[in-house]
């Protein structure tokens, strides 16, 4: 962290080798020791589903209404309701498999 804020500080080139070398060598036993954990972890709860998953949902973001989309643009219209939002992108997906190979058997 006080690499980090000479950083912030200086704006040196110096500085910021300094930081991300040691940021790097930081990183790699940091990610070890969480892999070590968690496997660790689902050793001690294996066989009990509810326990598993109550360890992968604390690993894993949580969806939010801030992730979701507010709205879409299709030509000029804005679409802001969010089941005519799923509505349009499923009828997308749904058809653009066969929009494709049409499109690729005329060339």
């Amino acid at each position: 962290m006080k690499l980090y804020h000479n950083w912030l500080q200086s704006r040196s080139d110096s500085d910021l080798i300094k930081y991300k070398k040691y940021k790097n060598k930081l990183t790699s036993p940091l990610r070890l020791a969480e892999k070590e954990y968690y496997e660790g972890r689902f050793k001690e709860i294996q066989g009990d589903i509810s326990k598993t998953w109550k360890v992968l949902k604390s690993i894993l973001p949580t969806s939010s209404k801030r992730n979701s989309i507010r709205e879409i643009k299709i030509n000029s219209d804005v679409i802001t309701d969010p089941l005519t939002i799923c509505n349009k992108f499923n009828q997308y997906f749904t058809c653009i498999g066969s929009k494709l190979a049409k499109k690729n058997s005329a060339h």
